[in-house]
């Protein structure tokens, strides 16, 4: 059985990170949020902290996209 998961778009983020300019990004979810953020870290050179953990309950549910998109962030974040 197919659970529900949310998308969340926010289509003025990479405008509110240009305009905040942060040194540092923290995000965590691996979403397209998090894409988001870790796409303006990398363009700009700042760091990005990728911030989640590991539990059996949260393993068993994430989706094959998510951790293709934490395979690939994991060993580019700064922390």
């Amino acid at each position: 059985m197919d659970q529900y998961r949310p998308i969340f778009l926010t289509p003025t983020l990479l405008f509110r990170l240009i305009s905040l300019n942060p040194d540092v990004v923290v995000a965590y979810a691996y979403s397209i949020p998090t894409i988001i953020a870790f796409v303006y870290c990398f363009l700009t050179g700042k760091s990005f902290v990728s911030l989640g953990g590991r539990h059996a309950t949260y393993e068993s549910r994430i989706a094959v996209e998510q951790n293709w998109v934490r395979r690939f962030i994991i060993p580019r974040a700064a922390a």
